[in-house]
């Protein structure tokens, strides 16, 4: 009888802030088999790391945004092995958040904080009437607290909308 192994974490459908962390964790089912170890993969190939001691378990650091197919593989008996079934983890940056909006000399300002090191589109819409299309006006770069800012944005009578996009 073969070996078995079963993610338990992380589980299915989870969802992370990128830089992210997390710890991988396997539980295996030996069936009087030799275990050599335990290997930890990001969609199908890229093998994140492994672990040869119970229990099973690997600290992924550094995930990037973007959406992962994350499943682990016992090796056993030497040159045999067993696959887990797949868990979807969908790691996205942290979603900006304005903290001011002033109003200084006829410009608008706009500051906030979001994903550090993150580019920052600052859009305003062409026209009100949908679909409405929203045009890039600057951008601009978090610094290492995340921290960004657009100002000297020229005032007008009508209302102004503007909307902030992290591409």
């Amino acid at each position: 009888m073969s070996a078995s192994v079963v993610l338990t974490s992380p589980t299915n459908t989870v969802s992370f802030t990128a830089p992210a962390t997390h710890n991988l964790a396997a539980v295996v089912s030996t069936n009087a088999n030799l275990i050599s170890n335990v290997q930890f993969y990001a969609n199908a190939t890229n093998l994140i790391g492994q672990d040869s001691t119970p229990p099973y378990t690997y600290n992924w650091t550094n995930i990037g945004t973007g959406s992962y197919l994350v499943r682990d593989r016992v090796n056993f008996n030497g040159s045999r092995y067993a696959d887990s079934a797949a868990v979807n983890v969908i790691v996205s940056n942290l979603p900006p958040t304005i903290q001011t909006i002033g109003l200084n000399s006829g410009n608008v300002s706009l500051d906030g904080t979001g994903q550090a090191g993150q580019t920052f589109v600052l859009l305003s819409p062409s026209n009100l009437v949908p679909p409405i299309v929203w045009m890039p006006l600057m951008t601009n770069q978090s610094d290492g607290s995340g921290r960004f800012a657009f100002t000297n944005l020229a005032t007008t009578n009508a209302q102004q909308f503007y909307r902030i996009s992290a591409p």
